[in-house]
């Protein structure tokens, strides 16, 4: 019967497997935090711009003029709270990214096994060598591009089944190294609502503040609050602002 590898090992490979991939990464992979917002901050004050410039036409019918406007304040929200959005954006690229690793899994999993960077190369990152995205469909090609993302950096998964949580946690903690984000493991986010969730039934308002709190910040760190284009940062989250305020003794 084999014998199961301590927890004590499997935090020690993982940790000298994250320390192999950042230590023999190629400089140009992986953009910085402040690249990526930077980045961000860019497609928003060109998205306004153009934005006010449709506004200008003076032949808009209402609805389209009032969805404009509500997209203009969506830019300039962008804009205000960058840095949390930056953070959105980078775990939400994460997850999505795993999630798409899974998928070109499911759908092309003999050549998965048989060569691992040549499927990368085939169905995920969608990249040419100096970086730029290559025409087609793959499964990874946008998120890639985002983080800056190569071959050798997704060499978590070599050799091992995508669809278990332990190569996608060593790529977060991966991700997590490089741009000083706090995306959560496999499970802390559905464990975090369960959290949650007790505490609404337990009739114990600080202990639903608290629940609460912790939750949407794990939701904010894993990419949660990105649906569809659209960003949700906790500064204009009332909910969130109100039990912050509660809990340190504040109140509006």
């Amino acid at each position: 019967m084999r014998k199961k590898m301590s927890t004590n090992k499997k935090n020690k490979l993982n940790r000298d497997i994250i320390r192999d991939i950042i230590f023999n990464r190629r400089e140009e992979h992986m953009r910085t935090f402040d690249e990526i917002k930077e980045s961000i901050k860019h497609n928003n004050i060109i998205a306004i711009q153009r934005t006010t410039e449709r506004l200008e036409k003076s032949e808009l019918k209402d609805h389209e003029k009032k969805g404009l406007e509500m997209a203009l304040q969506n830019y300039q929200n962008n804009l205000d709270n960058i840095d949390e959005v930056t953070t959105i954006e980078i775990g939400a690229a994460t997850n999505s990214l795993i999630k798409g690793i899974q998928t070109a899994y499911s759908f092309h999993l003999p050549e998965y096994w048989r060569n691992f960077e040549e499927f990368v190369d085939k169905y995920v990152t969608g990249l040419t060598s100096d970086g730029n995205l290559k025409n087609g469909s793959y499964f990874g090609k946008q998120q890639c591009y985002e983080l800056g993302l190569s071959k050798s950096d997704l060499l978590c998964f070599k050799g091992n089944n995508p669809m278990n949580t332990n190569p996608g946690d060593i790529f977060r903690q991966n991700i997590n190294v490089n741009y000083g984000t706090n995306i959560p493991m496999s499970g802390i986010e559905q464990q975090a609502l369960q959290e949650y969730e007790s505490a609404v039934f337990s009739g114990d308002d600080v202990a639903k503040d608290q629940a609460m709190i912790k939750y949407k910040e794990i939701q904010r760190d894993a990419g949660s609050l990105k649906i569809g284009p659209e960003y949700h940062p906790l500064a204009t989250d009332q909910n969130y602002q109100e039990a912050i305020n509660r809990v340190s003794g504040r109140t509006f």
